[in-house]
């Protein structure tokens, strides 16, 4: 579990970095090619609605620069020339050839207006309109147009003039078309599906609004001109700009010949949004196709390194705990691998046959005889005190359960610390094993013979009354006093008999067993003292 965490965190933190290496080469690239892809639509309305403003205003200059021409027109304010048919005639028969065309007219210095269709209010002098001073202003150029309110409708018009010039150069008048400002915007005011921000706007050369799809700003300055004024000259271009608070992508083209900027504005945020919800998107795509090839790996790497590195360490398992080979190779196929694992795999279970199962064999056999060394005297070879208390407690339980009998024979050495005083304790040793040897071969095999501490031993015969192991404990007795020890003179055994009685726990049973050899010790040695549990 540890190598397939780490596994599928190492790929995890590859697939972080392929999405954040992707994604971000995505993104710069989404990016630039929405942005490209944005400012060519914004680029083409601005196109659009430049060809349609030079469409519509260059047929109306063209008939101003006619009129401006033509003698007859100049010779209309001479004082004898009151004929007016014929001018009126021409202006009407353009007017009928241009639809675009509202009004066409000819001022003069005198104040006299000349005009089809139209009475102008009382006290109305042409000299101090606003296409009468710009046509001055611009003479003898024509004048770039300029929009202003008709006096008796308060419509919006453009009008385009030039002033008419006597031989010696001298002002004569003006003479101008009117055009409707809701005609233009009618084109360059549609609403595009695209952006539903983009707005067309066209600027004088000071800034001044002449089309505007808001009737309100037509006229004022436009806000942005600051900003863009110093780049008209470059002829076209894009921008952003902050404009009323906001910033906008302005793409721009400058009309030379009318002296006006047509402007085209789509705020940036609509620009940048979609470009950004495509990013998101591709980023999601990459990121679920990386997790997608990222867990494909992890299942593939899982399934040819974490799981045979599995079934290895369950076959190292297998032969710690002791099992032969035989015994795991059909569940544990690794040999069969061709590839690293399977080479480890031969490597590791030939090391693991022949070093950690003989190791764990030794082990095994160890443990068995620390187990039999706790439980044995090492003097004697027989049972020690911890065993016996186990074998008394488990002959008492029995005994209790089932209403059975049994008898304890305690017993020690005669005069013991004399032949150690005298022969030394490795005679003393040497008597102590040959006395166990003789009782261990003399009791039944039911019977448990322990070594209770120094000289001192511990007989429990199992269902056995005190007159049967009486029988037993006198050939004991009488065969140690027969056999002859390493020491020069008889050794000889006192013994105290106990059986068990029903209202005698074990702890009361020692106890009277031990009184028993006391007696025995006490009437002469040599003896058996035998007497029921009190």
């Amino acid at each position: 579990m540890s190598l397939q965490k780490t596994l599928f965190g190492k790929l995890l933190l590859l697939t972080l970095a392929m999405v954040i290496l992707l994604g971000s080469l995505v993104s710069v690239v989404l990016y630039h090619s929405g942005l490209d892809s944005a400012q060519a639509v914004i680029r083409n309305k601005n196109l659009a609605a430049a060809h349609h403003i030079r469409g519509y205003v260059q047929p109306l200059r063209s008939v101003v620069q006619y009129l401006a021409a033509k003698d007859f027109v100049r010779e209309a304010m001479d004082t004898d020339y009151r004929d007016e048919s014929r001018l009126l005639e021409l202006f009407r028969v353009l007017q009928d050839a241009n639809p675009t065309i509202h009004f066409i007219f000819a001022a003069y210095e005198d104040g006299r207006l000349v005009i089809n269709d139209y009475v102008p209010p009382p006290g109305f002098d042409p000299r101090v309109r606003p296409w009468y001073e710009a046509g001055v202003r611009a003479g003898p150029a024509l004048s770039g147009g300029i929009p202003y309110r008709e006096i008796k409708s308060d419509e919006w018009l453009v009008s385009f003039s030039q002033v008419l010039l006597d031989e010696d150069g001298g002002l004569r008048g003006v003479v101008a078309i009117d055009a409707l400002v809701d005609a233009v915007m009618e084109v360059i005011g549609a609403r595009d599906p695209s952006f539903t921000t983009a707005r067309n706007l066209v600027l004088d050369h000071e800034g001044r609004i002449l089309f505007h799809a808001q009737d309100g700003l037509i006229g004022t300055r436009f806000a942005g001109w600051d900003s863009l004024a110093p780049m008209v000259g470059e002829g076209s271009g894009q921008r952003f700009l902050e404009v009323d608070q906001r910033t906008w992508m302005v793409q721009f083209i400058h009309e030379e010949p009318l002296n006006w900027t047509v402007v085209t504005m789509v705020e940036k945020r609509e620009v940048l949004l979609p470009i950004m919800w495509r990013i998101l998107q591709s980023v999601a795509v990459v990121l679920c196709i990386a997790l997608l090839l990222s867990a494909f790996m992890a299942r593939n790497l899982s399934a040819h390194i974490v799981g045979p590195l599995r079934l290895l360490e369950q076959r190292v398992r297998d032969v710690v705990d002791g099992k032969a080979l035989g015994q795991t190779r059909k569940s544990v196929p690794l040999a069969e691998l061709k590839n690293e694992i399977g080479t480890i795999s031969q490597a590791i279970e030939a090391v693991t046959e022949h070093a950690l199962y003989h190791k764990n064999q030794e082990l095994q056999r160890n443990n068995a005889l620390l187990e039999r060394l706790s439980q044995t005297d090492s003097m004697t070879g027989l049972m020690n005190r911890r065993k016996m208390n186990e074998q008394l407690e488990q002959e008492y339980s029995r005994v209790c359960r089932y209403q059975g009998t049994f008898v304890l024979m305690l017993f020690d050495i005669d005069h013991f610390k004399q032949i150690n005083d005298t022969h030394g304790h490795h005679v003393g040793d040497l008597v102590i094993q040959e006395l166990a040897a003789l009782v261990r071969g003399m009791v039944r095999a039911t019977d448990s013979v322990a070594r209770w501490g120094g000289e001192e031993f511990l007989i429990l015969f199992p269902e056995t009354d005190q007159a049967a192991a009486m029988v037993i404990a006198e050939k004991i007795r009488a065969a140690i006093a027969a056999h002859r020890f390493p020491v020069p003179r008889p050794v000889t055994v006192s013994i105290g008999i106990c059986q068990h009685r029903p209202d005698t726990n074990l702890q009361e049973l020692l106890i009277a067993a031990d009184k028993r050899l006391y007696q025995a010790k006490s009437g002469g040695r040599n003896r058996i003292c035998v007497g029921d549990s009190e």
